[in-house]
């Protein structure tokens, strides 16, 4: 990322929330705290936007994402990493669970080699 990239960036102050045909909608739609900025300086450490908001740079994943399709992939972890769980929690089938815990292993030691 560099100056003049626009990027998403998650803007939890934002309170008026539109769906994707830009109707109001009554609660909280989680994808529209997702707002399109122009990187506008860079510091060593941080992303500046709007000439002022400063962003840390290793939120990078977090709260700032390059692409729509980031920012989907984000949206869907949010609104299915508990549902996940709790059904994990409720399996009671040794081979199901083998199973889990297999790609569990396998992912815990991708992300700590």
């Amino acid at each position: 990322m560099k100056i003049g990239d626009k990027v998403f960036v998650f803007d939890d102050t934002v309170r008026q929330y539109h769906d994707d045909q830009g109707n109001k909608t009554v609660g909280c739609y989680y994808k529209a705290k997702f707002v399109l900025k122009e990187i506008t300086g860079e510091t060593k450490q941080s992303y500046i936007f709007d000439g002022y908001s400063k962003v840390k740079k290793k939120e990078i994943g977090k709260i700032i994402f390059a692409t729509q399709e980031d920012v989907d992939k984000h949206i869907w972890v949010y609104n299915n990493h508990y549902k996940i769980g709790e059904w994990v929690k409720g399996v009671r089938d040794y081979d199901k669970l083998k199973q889990i815990e297999a790609i569990v292993n396998s992912i815990w030691r991708l992300n700590n080699n």
